[in-house]
């Protein structure tokens, strides 16, 4: 028909279901359970559960390069103390929250007892392999705003500051990469109270001493 609206009305639509098609792929969707979908046997109620359920996760954009499709994830709910949920992560939002500076993880988890219900909460924690390397307590870490600080305990009472590069956290550690060396103790909060200007004034006096020059006084210009 010359004239008529309904070619440009089909292309819409087809692109608009091309567009669906690819948000429920970047869910976690398999192209059956789309096709499951879309058939006219599908209930046209998606949000109710059956033997299983998906869950959804904020990653923080720190851990975001750790956790990927395939992993085990566990699950525990306020709901039902003590018990744990086994489920996979099968996919992540390729798109960050700019607000909350997370993204979502798209968790399968089986629920044969229909315990877990829609818009419940639940901690998830992924497996993630790291490997065999230093670790650095998190109370042994100072950050001055421009450098990562921790005091090594060089015995008979000395501590000295060094200055440290760390990667990802977890369980209260860091992943210590560079600054201590392995056998080195560092000092902690649980056994070394000092206030945050004389950690500050020690690690700058110890830079600057390395560099050959002076140690700044802070307290220079306000008395």
């Amino acid at each position: 028909l010359e004239g008529s609206a309904l070619p440009e009305a089909k292309e819409r639509a087809d692109a608009l279901l091309r567009a669906s098609e690819l948000k429920l792929r970047q869910m976690g969707l398999s192209p059956e359970q789309i096709k499951q979908a879309g058939s006219e046997e599908a209930s046209t109620n998606l949000l109710v559960g059956g033997a299983a359920v998906w869950v959804y996760a904020q990653i923080y954009e720190q851990e975001s390069g750790l956790v990927k499709a395939g992993q085990a994830a566990t699950l525990t709910t306020p709901a039902f103390p003590g018990r744990t949920f086994k489920g996979t992560v099968r996919s992540l939002d390729p798109i960050l929250d700019a607000a909350t500076r997370s993204l979502k993880a798209r968790i399968f988890v089986p629920n044969p007892d229909g315990a877990l219900k829609l818009e419940m909460y639940a901690d998830v924690s992924v497996s993630v392999a790291l490997g065999n390397g230093l670790a650095l307590p998190e109370s042994a870490l100072i950050d001055t705003g421009e450098r990562r600080v921790a005091f090594v305990d060089l015995g008979d009472g000395r501590i000295e500051p060094r200055v440290v590069e760390v990667g990802t956290k977890a369980e209260g550690y860091y992943e210590l990469k560079a600054g201590v060396a392995e056998g080195e103790k560092v000092v902690t909060s649980a056994n070394f109270l000092v206030d945050s200007e004389s950690r500050l004034k020690a690690a700058v006096g110890a830079a600057a001493k390395k560099a050959g020059a002076a140690p700044a006084d802070p307290h220079a210009g306000h008395r």
